[in-house]
Protein backbone atom coordinates (compact mmCIF):
# COMPACT_ATOMS: atom_id res chain seq x y z
CA UNK A 1 0.00 0.00 0.00
CA UNK A 2 1.38 3.78 -0.98
CA UNK A 3 0.64 6.74 0.92
CA UNK A 4 1.32 10.20 0.19
CA UNK A 5 4.22 9.74 2.84
CA UNK A 6 5.57 7.06 1.48
CA UNK A 7 4.92 2.68 1.57
CA UNK A 8 2.17 1.37 3.94
CA UNK A 9 4.19 -2.04 4.85
CA UNK A 10 1.55 -4.60 6.55
CA UNK A 11 2.73 -8.27 8.16
CA UNK A 12 0.50 -10.96 6.63
CA UNK A 13 1.17 -13.02 9.83
CA UNK A 14 -1.50 -13.17 12.45
CA UNK A 15 -1.16 -12.60 15.99
CA UNK A 16 -3.40 -12.79 18.84
CA UNK A 17 -5.42 -9.99 19.87
CA UNK A 18 -4.09 -8.11 16.93
CA UNK A 19 -6.44 -6.11 14.51
CA UNK A 20 -4.49 -4.01 12.58
CA UNK A 21 -0.52 -3.76 12.27
CA UNK A 22 1.59 -2.18 9.96
CA UNK A 23 4.37 0.58 9.50
CA UNK A 24 4.50 3.66 7.48
CA UNK A 25 7.77 3.94 6.16
CA UNK A 26 8.49 7.39 5.52
CA UNK A 27 6.75 10.00 6.98
CA UNK A 28 7.06 13.61 8.38
CA UNK A 29 3.10 14.01 9.56
CA UNK A 30 1.01 11.39 9.70
CA UNK A 31 -0.65 9.00 6.69
CA UNK A 32 -4.06 8.58 5.51
CA UNK A 33 -4.08 5.08 6.80
CA UNK A 34 -4.92 7.05 10.50
CA UNK A 35 -7.33 9.43 10.15
CA UNK A 36 -10.42 8.71 11.43
CA UNK A 37 -9.37 6.47 13.92
CA UNK A 38 -9.08 6.39 17.75
CA UNK A 39 -5.39 6.98 18.05
CA UNK A 40 -3.09 6.99 20.64
CA UNK A 41 0.77 9.05 20.51
CA UNK A 42 3.69 9.04 22.94
CA UNK A 43 5.94 12.08 23.42
CA UNK A 44 8.82 9.48 23.14
CA UNK A 45 12.06 9.99 24.98
CA UNK A 46 14.05 7.12 24.76
CA UNK A 47 13.16 6.34 28.28
CA UNK A 48 10.68 2.45 29.89
CA UNK A 49 7.24 4.68 30.74
CA UNK A 50 4.43 2.36 29.33
CA UNK A 51 1.31 3.91 29.75
CA UNK A 52 -2.07 1.28 30.12
CA UNK A 53 -4.53 3.37 27.63
CA UNK A 54 -7.95 3.04 27.59
CA UNK A 55 -9.02 6.05 25.20
CA UNK A 56 -7.67 8.01 22.39
CA UNK A 57 -4.99 10.69 23.98
CA UNK A 58 -1.75 11.51 23.55
CA UNK A 59 1.20 10.88 26.13
CA UNK A 60 4.27 13.25 27.28
CA UNK A 61 7.67 11.43 28.18
CA UNK A 62 6.23 7.94 27.13
CA UNK A 63 8.07 5.35 24.97
CA UNK A 64 5.31 2.47 24.88
CA UNK A 65 1.54 1.96 25.13
CA UNK A 66 -0.38 -0.99 26.42
CA UNK A 67 -4.43 -1.81 25.80
CA UNK A 68 -7.08 -4.54 26.70
CA UNK A 69 -9.15 -1.84 24.89
CA UNK A 70 -10.50 -2.88 21.52
CA UNK A 71 -10.22 -0.72 18.16
CA UNK A 72 -7.90 1.95 20.35
CA UNK A 73 -4.83 2.20 17.61
CA UNK A 74 -1.46 2.14 19.19
CA UNK A 75 1.50 4.43 17.42
CA UNK A 76 5.37 4.54 17.56
CA UNK A 77 7.41 6.64 15.67
CA UNK A 78 11.21 5.05 15.21
CA UNK A 79 13.81 5.86 12.68
CA UNK A 80 16.49 3.81 13.37
CA UNK A 81 15.27 2.18 16.63
CA UNK A 82 13.29 -0.81 17.13
CA UNK A 83 9.19 -0.53 17.26
CA UNK A 84 8.49 -3.86 19.42
CA UNK A 85 4.84 -5.05 19.40
CA UNK A 86 3.84 -7.23 22.11
CA UNK A 87 0.66 -9.30 21.40
CA UNK A 88 -1.19 -11.52 23.89
CA UNK A 89 -4.67 -12.54 23.56
CA UNK A 90 -5.66 -10.18 26.90
CA UNK A 91 -4.13 -7.25 24.86
CA UNK A 92 -1.62 -5.60 23.11
CA UNK A 93 1.58 -3.25 24.10
CA UNK A 94 3.46 -1.31 21.22
CA UNK A 95 7.23 -0.28 22.21
CA UNK A 96 9.60 2.30 21.44
CA UNK A 97 12.81 0.43 21.70
CA UNK A 98 16.52 2.20 21.09
CA UNK A 99 19.41 1.28 22.60
CA UNK A 100 18.99 3.57 25.71
CA UNK A 101 15.27 2.02 26.36
CA UNK A 102 16.32 -1.84 25.81
CA UNK A 103 19.00 -1.30 27.84
CA UNK A 104 16.99 0.72 30.83
CA UNK A 105 14.17 -2.15 30.54
CA UNK A 106 11.22 -1.29 27.88
CA UNK A 107 10.93 -4.67 27.26
CA UNK A 108 10.37 -6.04 30.61
CA UNK A 109 7.92 -2.83 31.65
CA UNK A 110 5.63 -3.83 28.45
CA UNK A 111 5.61 -7.57 28.97
CA UNK A 112 4.58 -6.96 33.11
CA UNK A 113 1.25 -6.09 31.55
CA UNK A 114 0.37 -9.11 30.95
CA UNK A 115 0.10 -12.50 33.31
CA UNK A 116 2.01 -14.95 31.06
CA UNK A 117 4.97 -14.08 29.24
CA UNK A 118 4.89 -17.25 27.34
CA UNK A 119 1.62 -16.36 25.65
CA UNK A 120 2.59 -13.27 24.38
CA UNK A 121 4.20 -13.31 20.68
CA UNK A 122 6.37 -10.75 19.16
CA UNK A 123 7.44 -8.38 15.92
CA UNK A 124 10.44 -6.65 16.37
CA UNK A 125 9.60 -4.41 13.45
CA UNK A 126 12.27 -2.58 10.51
CA UNK A 127 15.04 -1.01 12.62
CA UNK A 128 18.53 -0.50 11.88
CA UNK A 129 20.72 -3.60 11.85
CA UNK A 130 24.40 -4.81 12.90
CA UNK A 131 25.78 -4.30 9.34
CA UNK A 132 24.96 -0.26 9.57
CA UNK A 133 25.02 0.14 13.82
CA UNK A 134 28.50 1.64 14.43
CA UNK A 135 28.65 2.23 18.76
CA UNK A 136 31.18 4.06 20.95
CA UNK A 137 32.36 1.95 23.46
CA UNK A 138 29.80 3.55 25.97
CA UNK A 139 26.95 2.33 24.32
CA UNK A 140 28.45 -1.29 23.69
CA UNK A 141 29.62 -1.37 27.73
CA UNK A 142 25.55 -1.35 27.95
CA UNK A 143 25.46 -4.81 26.21
CA UNK A 144 26.36 -9.04 26.36
CA UNK A 145 29.40 -9.52 24.09
CA UNK A 146 27.10 -11.43 21.67
CA UNK A 147 24.61 -8.20 20.92
CA UNK A 148 28.20 -6.78 19.29
CA UNK A 149 30.30 -7.46 16.49
CA UNK A 150 33.63 -6.04 15.12
CA UNK A 151 33.23 -2.97 12.39
CA UNK A 152 35.04 -2.17 9.96
CA UNK A 153 36.26 0.72 11.56
CA UNK A 154 38.16 -0.86 14.32
CA UNK A 155 34.50 0.19 16.70
CA UNK A 156 31.36 -2.34 17.48
CA UNK A 157 28.79 -2.69 15.68
CA UNK A 158 25.43 -3.54 17.96
CA UNK A 159 22.91 -5.82 16.83
CA UNK A 160 19.68 -4.51 18.17
CA UNK A 161 17.31 -7.37 17.26
CA UNK A 162 19.38 -9.58 18.75
CA UNK A 163 20.11 -7.92 22.35
CA UNK A 164 16.08 -7.07 21.90
CA UNK A 165 15.27 -11.42 21.38
CA UNK A 166 17.96 -11.83 24.31
CA UNK A 167 15.96 -10.03 26.90
CA UNK A 168 12.68 -11.28 25.82
CA UNK A 169 13.63 -14.78 25.97
CA UNK A 170 15.29 -14.23 29.62
CA UNK A 171 11.58 -13.06 30.23
CA UNK A 172 10.09 -15.73 29.04
CA UNK A 173 8.93 -15.67 25.81
CA UNK A 174 9.56 -18.32 23.07
CA UNK A 175 11.91 -17.97 20.88
CA UNK A 176 9.49 -19.41 18.52
CA UNK A 177 7.38 -16.70 19.16
CA UNK A 178 9.28 -13.51 17.88
CA UNK A 179 8.98 -11.97 14.33
CA UNK A 180 11.96 -10.14 12.84
CA UNK A 181 11.32 -7.77 10.15
CA UNK A 182 13.58 -8.58 7.16
CA UNK A 183 14.79 -4.53 6.62
CA UNK A 184 18.06 -2.62 7.59
CA UNK A 185 15.98 1.06 7.79
CA UNK A 186 19.61 2.57 6.46
CA UNK A 187 20.18 -0.28 3.55
CA UNK A 188 16.46 0.19 2.64
CA UNK A 189 16.16 4.61 2.76
CA UNK A 190 14.01 4.34 -0.50
CA UNK A 191 11.35 2.65 1.85
CA UNK A 192 12.60 3.66 5.28
CA UNK A 193 13.17 6.42 7.36
CA UNK A 194 16.24 6.49 8.85
CA UNK A 195 17.70 9.03 11.29
CA UNK A 196 21.57 7.36 10.56
CA UNK A 197 21.16 7.72 6.49
CA UNK A 198 19.92 11.05 6.80
CA UNK A 199 22.23 12.68 9.18
CA UNK A 200 18.94 13.66 11.61
CA UNK A 201 16.56 14.36 8.76
CA UNK A 202 12.54 14.60 9.87
CA UNK A 203 11.45 11.88 8.54
CA UNK A 204 9.58 8.84 10.86
CA UNK A 205 8.83 5.37 10.09
CA UNK A 206 5.27 5.29 12.08
CA UNK A 207 4.03 1.49 13.68
CA UNK A 208 0.43 1.09 14.42
CA UNK A 209 -1.38 -1.31 15.72
CA UNK A 210 -5.16 -2.27 17.43
CA UNK A 211 -6.62 -4.97 19.72
CA UNK A 212 -9.31 -6.85 18.96
CA UNK A 213 -10.70 -9.82 21.84
CA UNK A 214 -10.99 -12.71 19.38
CA UNK A 215 -10.08 -13.46 15.66
CA UNK A 216 -12.41 -12.19 13.74
CA UNK A 217 -13.96 -9.51 16.28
Amino acid sequence: MESADGPVLKLDAEFPGVADLGFIGRTRSGAPVLENRDVIRLGQVHGTQVVDATAPGSFASTDGARTHTPNLLLTVRTADCVPVLLAHPSGIALLHAGWRGLAAGILEEGLSGFPDPESVRVVLGPAIRVCCYEVGPEVAAQFPADALRPGPRERPHLDLFHAATRRLVQHGVSPRSIVVAPFCTRCHQHLLASARGSAGGPERIIAFASYRTKPGG
